[in-house]
């Protein structure tokens, strides 16, 4: 590998994560209904009553499930961050074998056409076949072909996280 490869996010299931996700939506939701339930008690203008609840609902609403997203964005960056320092720490390197590649084509801020591109290894730890998709640049994604040999750096304790390695 040369040295412009990037790794790629390394994706691991966290119960934190899925926490936010839920809580974020139902929260959302119960304070919402709960507004719109309040809102025939009183019909003045966010004097006191239903209407000023209903605002209330209306504004908080998003600010809560905006604090419930970010909180899951952050605890996602940790875990990525996490078992990367772990795989540079515990990493063991094991041969792989190159399965197919993709591409994907998106829009930049500025308006201009830019690729990624992807491939998808696999390998083998203790006779448990593993398979993953990993980001890559042009210059890697043109180097490689179906079924060349890659290195592969894993962690013992928890063999599908892993990276392609140098």
């Amino acid at each position: 590998m040369n040295k412009d490869h990037h790794p790629r996010k390394i994706a691991v299931p966290s119960k934190l994560a899925s926490f936010f996700k839920i809580a974020g939506a139902t929260l959302g939701i119960v304070f919402l209904l709960w507004a719109i339930g309040a809102g025939g008690r009183d019909s003045s203008w966010l004097g006191s009553g239903g209407e000023r609840w209903l605002f209330f609902g209306c504004m908080v609403s998003p600010v809560i499930g905006a604090i419930l997203f970010f909180g899951y964005k952050i605890t996602t960056w940790i875990t990525e961050w996490k078992w990367a320092s772990s795989l540079d720490r515990e990493g063991c390197i094991i041969n792989g074998e190159v399965h197919s590649f993709r591409e994907e084509e998106y829009t930049t801020k500025s308006g201009s056409k830019a690729i990624e591109y992807f491939v998808t290894y696999r390998y083998q730890v203790n006779g448990q076949p593993i398979q993953l998709e990993e980001k890559i640049t042009g210059k890697l994604f043109d180097q490689l072909d179906y079924g060349s040999s890659v290195k592969v750096c894993y962690l013992p304790r928890k063999p599908d996280v892993a990276r392609l390695s140098q």
